[in-house]
């Protein structure tokens, strides 16, 4: 059984771009990937997204009472957001395959799920 890896010739590249015509959001993403030797692959992943909101807020007007806080924003989602990540896939045998994660913002901790990924 085959399974992916660093088989063949695995070049990839992809630039995507988004318009949301309601909310007015932008996305453009790109991705590269690549294989540096016969053992050893990279992935290149990044996103920007300019996010002007889907949503309408609207707020009452506080009037002076504390307990009424009006929202600083008239339109959420909003604001713009960009990521990059790294992937290194080393593959020294065919029996051992090393993908070395650092886990981020979000990610659970602790992958002990007994499903292979």
């Amino acid at each position: 059984m085959s399974r992916p890896g660093l088989q063949g010739n695995d070049r990839l590249v992809e630039v995507e771009a988004g318009y949301e015509a309601v909310s007015q959001d932008a996305y453009y993403q790109a991705l590269y990937s690549d294989r540096i030797n016969d053992k050893v692959g990279v992935r290149l992943v990044a996103r920007y997204s300019d996010l002007n909101g889907y949503f309408k807020v609207r707020s009452v007007p506080s009037n002076g009472d504390p307990l009424i806080t009006p929202a600083p924003f008239s339109r959420w989602p909003g604001g713009e957001e960009f990521f990059a990540r790294a992937t290194v896939l080393v593959e020294p045998n065919e029996a051992l395959r090393i993908r070395p994660r650092r886990p981020g913002k979000g990610q659970n901790r602790r992958r002990f799920s007994g499903r292979r990924r």
